[in-house]
C-alpha cells in the first residue's frame, strides 16, 4: 500500500552555479526492499551542452567499491544527489564498461524542475537561476587545460568484452557516457513471445528484458520519497511489463524521476506504482534492480529530455484484457490483465499477450490448430468482432500479427483516437494440423455464356490426409455481351482482403476502420469471387465501373482535384467453402462469353 505522510515539501536546491570539482556529497536509491540507502560520491566537473544545447550534466565519481564493480544500474535513474543536504540532480547517466571507476553523470535539477510546468499544481516549487560558471567540458581537447584531463583517467578507458581486452581511445570512451539503462522488464512472457515481436519493439527504440518479476506483497509500504523505487506500468496481471527507476523529487503529490527520458514521448498517461527491489542482479556488461511492482497510485504525465514527472492520485485510463483457452482435453486456462493506453505500444503488447497465451497452449501438442474468436469493445463505436483460424508452425504467430495490424490501423489512425475499454480472446485448439491448399482448379463445361453457370471443381491437399474435391456452381449474370473478360479467383482471405480492399481503399473515419475490421475474411474459409475487367474510377469511395472515355478522361485530368483512385475490376458475385482448419492459396480463371 502507499503510506501517506503529511507534508512533502519540496526541497532545498543547490544552483549549479554554486558546484565546484571536489565537492562531496551523497545519493540516495533502494538496493534491496524499500529502504533507501545513500553513498558517497565526489564531484569532478561540469560538461555544457551534454544531452542537448545548455543542457548541462554534472560529473561525479562513487566513492565505494560496491558500486565500482556493480556500474551504472539500470534502475537507478533518477536517484537524488545532495550536497550538505540540499538536492543538486539525478543520478542518469553512466560508463557502461569500466569498473575501476565508477563516473557517473548527474542532470541538474534545475533543468528537470522545468517539467512540472506542464501540469496544474497547487504547491509551489523553489526555483533558482539555472546560470552557471562555464566549467572545462569533457568534450573538449586534452589542450584545454591541465583540469579537463583530469576527469577521465586512462585506466577508464579498459573494458572487458567477451573476455578480451578492448582499449578505447579517449576520444571514443567520451561517446559512452549514456542515461542508465531503464529497461522494461517483462515477466509471464516467454522469450520466444517477445522474440517474435522484436522487431517491432526495437523500431519503437524499446528494450524488453524477460525475468522473473511479480507483484509486490499487499503489506509493502511505498512512501515514494526521494530514492524510493518507482515503476512506469505498461501492463500488469498475468503479464506485467513495466520499467523501474529513482524517485528524484517530490513536493506535495507531485513528482520526478528519472533524470533522463523514458521514451520521451512528451505528455504521457501511464500507471504509475511504487516498487520494491528484490536484488541488484550485477553483470560486466550491465547491471540492473529485480524488482516487484506495488498497486498503482497515479500516473506519469510528463516523458521528457530531463526525466519523467508524475502525479500520486488519478490512475490514467487502462484497457481490460481477457484471454480463454480451452484444449482438446477439456482443460480451461484464463489469463487476464490491464493495459495502457498508447498508439504504438499498446498493440505490440496486446498481440505479445495474445501469443504468449497460444503458446501456452501448446505445451500438449506440437502440432496444433487455433480457433480464435476476439472482440473489442469501444466507447461511441460498435464493438468489433472477428473470427480466425490458424494452423501449421507458424499459425501462432500469424494471428498475433494479424492482430497487431488491425489494432495498430486503429489505434493510430489521423481521425480521432477510439477509447478501447476491453479486448476479449477465446480460443479453441485441436491437436492436430488442419491446413488446406489448392491442388488443382478446373472448369468443367467447354462453352459459358452469359445467364448460364460455370462448373467449378476444386481439389485440395489437405495436411496428412487424402485430396478432397469441392464443386462449385459460378452464375454469370445475364445480359453481359459475347467477348467479355470475367475472372474466376479462388482464394484464401488475405488475397480475397486484398482485391477487394484495392477497389475500396477510401476511409474517412473510424467508423470505415471499425466496419472493415469487422467484415474482414477468416482464414477457415475459401473465397470464390467472379470479376469482370472494368476499367474506371473510384470517386470518393464510390465504384463507377465501365465510364466513357470521355468522362474518364475529364476526372483523371491534372486540373481535377476530386479525389479518385483508378478502378480496374468489379465483384459480380462472391461465395465462401468453409474448410475444417486453415486454407491458404490462390487461383485465377480467366473466362471470355460466348
Amino acid at each position: 500500500m502507499l503510506a501517506s505522510p503529511l507534508g512533502w515539501a519540496a526541497p532545498e536546491i543547490l544552483p549549479l552555479s554554486e558546484i565546484e570539482p571536489g565537492m562531496k556529497g551523497e545519493w540516495r536509491t533502494v538496493v534491496s526492499g524499500t529502504e533507501v540507502v545513500s553513498f558517497e560520491l565526489e564531484v569532478l566537473g561540469i560538461s555544457d551542452n551534454f544531452s542537448g544545447p545548455q543542457r548541462p550534466v554534472i560529473i561525479c565519481q562513487a566513492l565505494d567499491a560496491q558500486n565500482k564493480l556493480s556500474g551504472p544500474v539500470a534502475g537507478m535513474s533518477g536517484s537524488p544527489v545532495y550536497i550538505g543536504g540540499k538536492l543538486v540532480g539525478a543520478y542518469a547517466y553512466g560508463f557502461t564498461w569500466p569498473k575501476e571507476q565508477a563516473i557517473i553523470g548527474v542532470t541538474p535539477i534545475e533543468q528537470m524542475l522545468e517539467i512540472l510546468d506542464d501540469y496544474p499544481m497547487e504547491s509551489t516549487r523553489p526555483r533558482t537561476a539555472a546560470a552557471h560558471a562555464r566549467q572545462p567540458s569533457m568534450t573538449g581537447s586534452v589542450g584545454e587545460g591541465e583540469r579537463a584531463n583530469s576527469l577521465l583517467p586512462l585506466s577508464i578507458s579498459q573494458g572487458i568484452v567477451a573476455g578480451e581486452e578492448v582499449f578505447l581511445e579517449r576520444r571514443e570512451m567520451e561517446t559512452l557516457l549514456k542515461p542508465l539503462p531503464t529497461p522494461l522488464i517483462a515477466s509471464g512472457f516467454s522469450e520466444r513471445a517477445l522474440r517474435a515481436f522484436r522487431p517491432q519493439l526495437e523500431a519503437l527504440g524499446l528494450e524488453v528484458m524477460q525475468a522473473p518479476t511479480g507483484t509486490a506483497a499487499s503489506e509493502s509500504e511505498f512512501t515514494l520519497e526521494p530514492g524510493s523505487a518507482v515503476a512506469a506500468v505498461l501492463m500488469s496481471g498475468d503479464f506485467n511489463m513495466a520499467a523501474t527507476g529513482t524517485v528524484t523529487y517530490r513536493d506535495g503529490d507531485s513528482l520526478l524521476a528519472f533524470g533522463h527520458p523514458f521514451f520521451q514521448m512528451g505528455s504521457a498517461r501511464f500507471p504509475m506504482a511504487g516498487a520494491e527491489v528484490i536484488t541488484i542482479v550485477q553483470s560486466v556488461s550491465k547491471s540492473f534492480k529485480l524488482s516487484n511492482t506495488g498497486p498503482m497510485v497515479g500516473s506519469v504525465y510528463q516523458d521528457r529530455l530531463t526525466g519523467i514527472a508524475g502525479k500520486i492520485g488519478e490512475i490514467p485510463h487502462l484497457i481490460e484484457v481477457s484471454i480463454t483457452t480451452r484444449g482438446t482435453n477439456g482443460v480451461v486456462r484464463q489469463f487476464s490483465g490491464e493495459l495502457f493506453e498508447h498508439p504504438s505500444l499498446s498493440p505490440i503488447f496486446a498481440s505479445v499477450s495474445l501469443l504468449e497465451s497460444l503458446y501456452q497452449t501448446m505445451e500438449s501438442s506440437e502440432e496444433q490448430t487455433f480457433y480464435i474468436d476476439g472482440r473489442v469493445e469501444l466507447e461511441g463505436y460498435d464493438p468489433i468482432v472477428f473470427h480466425d483460424v490458424a494452423s501449421g508452425p507458424t499459425g501462432a504467430q500469424l494471428v498475433a500479427d494479424g492482430f497487431w495490424q488491425n489494432y495498430l490501423k486503429l489505434s493510430s489512425n489521423p481521425y480521432s483516437i477510439p477509447v478501447i475499454t476491453k479486448i476479449d480472446f477465446n480460443i479453441e485448439i485441436r491437436d492436430e494440423w488442419l491446413v488446406s491448399s489448392l491442388k488443382a482448379v478446373q472448369v468443367e463445361n467447354k462453352r459459358i455464356r452469359s445467364g448460364e453457370a460455370v462448373n467449378l471443381a476444386l481439389t485440395l491437399y489437405n495436411y496428412l490426409d487424402k485430396p478432397t474435391r469441392q464443386v462449385v456452381n459460378v452464375p454469370i449474370p445475364a445480359g453481359l455481351a459475347s467477348g467479355q473478360e470475367l475472372s474466376i479467383l479462388v482464394a484464401d482471405a488475405t488475397e480475397a482482403d486484398r482485391v477487394e480492399s484495392s477497389g475500396q481503399a477510401f476511409v474517412t473515419s473510424v467508423d470505415d476502420i471499425v466496419r472493415e475490421w469487422n467484415q474482414q475474411r477468416s482464414r477457415k474459409s475459401i473465397y470464390i469471387k467472379l470479376l469482370q475487367k472494368a476499367p474506371g474510377l473510384i470517386l470518393e469511395g464510390e465504384k463507377m465501373p465501365n465510364l466513357p472515355p470521355s468522362v474518364q478522361a475529364l476526372y483523371s485530368s491534372p486540373g481535377n482535384n476530386t479525389v479518385r483512385q483508378p478502378l480496374d475490376e468489379v465483384t459480380l458475385w462472391e461465395t465462401e467453402i468453409e474448410v475444417p482448419g486453415e486454407f491458404r492459396g490462390n487461383y485465377r480463371v480467366p473466362i471470355i462469353l460466348e
